[in-house]
């Protein structure tokens, strides 16, 4: 009698081990479900950049370049070679106000967006719209801005 009583006690043990173990696995499971099926929903994001490449022959003079409102590089001398990448990008987010979902598109430089080469000496403005390019070369020659726009 002992022995069938301790054993059933074992064994009741081992089902209710089991089974919390299968609860707690499951309840895991729905949870990444979850939580991977909202990430996916909730950002959508594209990224792009414009790779911006300054040259010339102007060592001593200084160039601002704006894209749009944003300065994205400044220098009091420009130099042989001046590499730039200037990310571009738009979101899908979603949020939820007063229980209903809406979808918000958050872009980023756009090709109306606008490139400006500012001289630092004398002040002149060069102004191109980056349209759907993705590469901009800036030549800086003899006191002259050149902008060369390809995808």
């Amino acid at each position: 009698m002992k022995v069938n009583r301790s054993s059933r006690s074992n064994l009741r043990f081992l089902f209710g081990s089991v089974f919390f173990f299968a609860v707690l696995i499951f309840t895991m499971v729905l949870f990444v479900f979850y939580v991977m099926g909202e990430a996916a929903n909730k950002v959508e994001s594209k990224m792009f950049a414009y790779n911006i490449h300054v040259f010339g022959n102007q060592e001593g003079r200084g160039y601002d370049v704006l894209l749009d409102d944003s300065l994205v590089f400044s220098s009091p001398a420009v130099y042989a070679d001046t590499s730039l990448m200037v990310s571009r990008y738009f979101v899908n987010d979603t949020v939820f106000e007063n229980g209903k979902r809406i979808v918000r598109e958050l872009t980023y430089f756009t090709p109306e967006s606008v490139l400006r080469v500012v001289d630092g000496s004398t002040k002149d403005t060069l102004a191109m719209k980056v349209g759907e390019n993705s590469n901009v070369e800036v030549a800086l020659r003899d006191g002259k801005v050149r902008v060369f726009m390809y995808e």
